[in-house]
């Protein structure tokens, strides 16, 4: 497992920087959003959890999408902009698919917290369960579960289309390290 550049090519997002050991993004971009996905593919019939340690605390978007999602070079879309991709944006309380954002019910935990979103430091787990029968996702900021996505949210969300990739967006100057 380790992040890779949505085609492969380093040169299309000269300003996206990957850790020599492929598990630590930034962006350097200004203005766009930049989408890189796990090298790993999800298959249905298991359960995945992986974290994400946010070295800064803005606009992260972390989820999965499935190959038919729009990213690429140019573009300025961001996971959870179309219907075959899904994601949790913590800076702004919501999960993000097919362009909507969906409000989370997670106030309680920022109450507790003293903050209004996630920031720098905070650990983030998210678990995918590609069951047969069920397909759902919860998740967790430093070490509390938060919610459990409905079946609403998933309808639709790459969910039925696998494979899918744990991917991250990123906005303008954000940094992120990933633990599969």
């Amino acid at each position: 497992w380790m992040l890779d550049h949505w085609d492969h090519k380093q040169p299309s997002y000269p300003t996206v920087k990957l850790s020599a050991d492929g598990f630590s993004v930034r962006s350097d971009q200004s203005g766009v959003y930049t989408t890189v996905l796990a090298s790993y593919p999800l298959f249905a019939g298991t359960k995945y959890y992986f974290e994400v340690t946010l070295i800064t605390g803005g606009e992260i978007r972390l989820g999965w999408c499935n190959l038919r999602a729009h990213f690429g070079a140019g573009r300025n879309q961001a996971l959870g902009s179309d219907g075959n991709s899904l994601a949790l944006d913590g800076f702004n309380r919501c999960v993000w698919t097919a362009g909507r954002r969906n409000p989370l019910l997670w106030s309680s935990w920022f109450r507790d917290s003293g903050s209004g979103s996630w920031e720098a430091g905070d650990v983030v787990g998210i678990e995918l369960d590609l069951g047969e029968n069920v397909k759902s996702f919860r998740f967790t900021v430093n070490g509390s579960w938060i919610q459990v996505a409905s079946r609403r949210i998933l309808d639709g969300a790459a969910a039925d289309c696998l494979p899918l990739f744990v991917a991250v967006t990123l906005a303008p100057h954000q940094q992120c390290y990933l633990n599969f």
